[in-house]
């Protein structure tokens, strides 16, 4: 389910529409839904990290959460890379998936994942789960080399 098709949509702060899917910015996480048949990489993380840093700022934690509505790809190994070089910004990550293949590929995208990742079956239990580690995060960051 699309998060603009939720009771969510109202509380949608920036909306991103970039060629890789649509970003949607709220107030301590960001919710992607990737378009079909991408290739997210290293070039396609950066390119939203630089919308994340324009509307968050440099020294905030959100959480990060894929709504895997489509089919596409993630080179595993660039998260290695962005873990390294901006992992202290990301709070927790949510999957949400809704079929087999989608859970196979969460079990394997994790072994490259830093941090607090959790898979769901579904965004409302995603977005309770990212708001609670939010609730319990005290740690801040600031960023130099952006």
């Amino acid at each position: 389910m699309k998060i603009s098709d939720t009771h969510y949509k109202k509380k949608i702060l920036h909306h991103v529409r970039l060629k890789t899917g649509d970003y949607y910015f709220f107030k301590n996480f960001i919710v992607s839904e990737v378009h079909e048949g991408v290739q997210f990489d290293w070039a396609a993380g950066e390119e939203l990290l630089y919308h994340v840093y324009e509307f968050y700022g440099g020294s905030v934690r959100v959480g990060y959460i894929s709504n895997r509505i489509n089919s596409y790809n993630v080179v595993p190994r660039d998260w290695l890379k962005f873990y390294k070089e901006h992992g202290e910004g990301v709070l927790c990550t949510a999957i949400i998936s809704y079929n087999g293949i989608s859970v196979k590929n969460f079990l394997l995208e994790k072994i490259f994942m830093a941090g607090k990742v959790k898979h769901f079956d579904n965004l409302t239990s995603a977005i309770e789960w990212v708001k609670e580690k939010k609730k319990k995060s005290t740690k801040k960051i600031s960023y130099s080399n952006r």
